[in-house]
């Protein structure tokens, strides 16, 4: 997605923090328009266990930041496998 983010390498590790916007929406059924822009900010945190192969998390807040009352509020982890080829 588009957004800002920075690397940031440590040993074996990295950690990324990011911010963007984000399309959301709730329900297929129900569109509401002003429900569809969110922003999502959040960061990964990858482990290289070899060169080619890393894993990790990232936690994420998608929200409007209070423009309307239709903010998503979700948070959101996830779990990465990172394969180089």
């Amino acid at each position: 997605g588009i957004g800002v983010r920075k690397d940031y390498r440590w040993k074996d590790f990295q950690v990324t923090p990011l911010t963007g916007p984000v399309l959301y929406q709730q329900s297929l059924r129900n569109f509401e328009s002003n429900q569809l822009l969110q922003f999502r900010t959040g960061f990964d945190v990858l482990y290289n266990v070899t060169p080619d192969v890393g894993v990790g998390v990232g936690v994420y807040h998608i929200s409007n930041a209070g423009i309307t009352s239709a903010s998503a509020g979700i948070d959101v982890t996830r779990f990465t496998v990172q394969i180089k080829y």
